[in-house]
């Protein structure tokens, strides 16, 4: 037959298991192990991982608005009037880490505010006494969605996009500029239902008078929210002293409802 594996120590020329042939002893050192507990290796403990989150509270928020008015006698008593308003805010933020405030972002918005409509109705008794009643609604032509103007602004709902010197994770895209607050918004977003009142008369040397009016919202913004409505009322009395000095105290109060998130998620 073909040999078929080489000449080995234990193994047949020809593939079949023979009893092994002893060659020769090798000695391995054996270590002795002492009785006793076993050791249990100490591991240095990892570093704590702290992700330090910066956050962003509003400190200040300015706002300035500047009526722009124009009232046209239709008929005997009878007044149609438009009014619109130039709106400008500015709001202040501080960028806090571990509490302690590191700068400031500002951020503004500036445009037309929303347009009321009206007409009123006033009547005079007896030379003396006056009143009026005003009712009407507002258009709601300012803007809802106004943007940050800065694409790595803090001022938004969608979270910190960047913290100036500290954090840049890049820029908004052009379209994906966060919303500022409701707060910084230019209008309403709402078709609302105006309503006001006047009274006011003069007894010689004593005049006085009162006013009220409110705002009902109607509907929901863009946004998904709704302002609350609101209501305005003051009272005055007067006294002439002299024929050029006169002494007034007046008294008003404002009340505004809060506003309605009909989506909190979106906010």
């Amino acid at each position: 037959r073909q040999r078929l594996l080489p000449d080995i120590p234990g193994v047949s020329t020809f593939g079949d298991v023979v009893p092994p042939t002893v060659i020769g002893v090798v000695a391995f050192p054996v270590p002795i192990i002492a009785p006793g507990p076993p050791a249990i290796p100490v591991l240095p403990a990892p570093a704590p991982f702290v992700l330090v989150v910066p956050t962003a509270t509003p400190l200040q928020q300015i706002s300035e608005t500047h009526g722009v008015a124009a009232k046209f006698h239709v008929a005997q008593n009878f007044g149609l009037s438009i009014e619109t308003s130039y709106v400008r805010k500015q709001m202040t933020s501080g960028i806090f880490l571990n509490g302690a405030r590191v700068t400031t972002y500002e951020e503004t918005a500036t445009g037309w505010g929303d347009t009321q409509l009206s007409v009123s109705w006033e009547h005079q008794f007896e030379s003396s006494k006056s009143v009026k009643v005003e009712t009407g609604v507002s258009l709601p032509t300012g803007r809802t969605n106004v943007r940050a103007k800065l694409r790595n602004s803090i001022f938004a709902r969608d979270g910190i996009n960047s913290v100036p010197g500290i954090l840049n994770f890049g820029p908004f895209p052009f379209d994906n500029r966060p919303l500022l607050p409701i707060s910084m918004q230019l209008g309403s977003g709402t078709y609302d239902f105006v309503v006001g009142a006047e009274f006011a008369a003069d007894f010689n040397r004593v005049s006085g008078g009162v006013a009220f009016d409110a705002k009902f919202r109607t509907g929901e913004a863009q946004q998904v929210y709704k302002l609350g409505d609101n209501a305005f009322g003051k009272g005055w009395v007067s006294y002439q002293i002299l024929p050029w000095l006169n002494a007034t105290a007046h008294a008003s109060g404002y009340r505004e409802d809060s506003i309605n998130l009909i989506d909190p998620t979106r906010h």
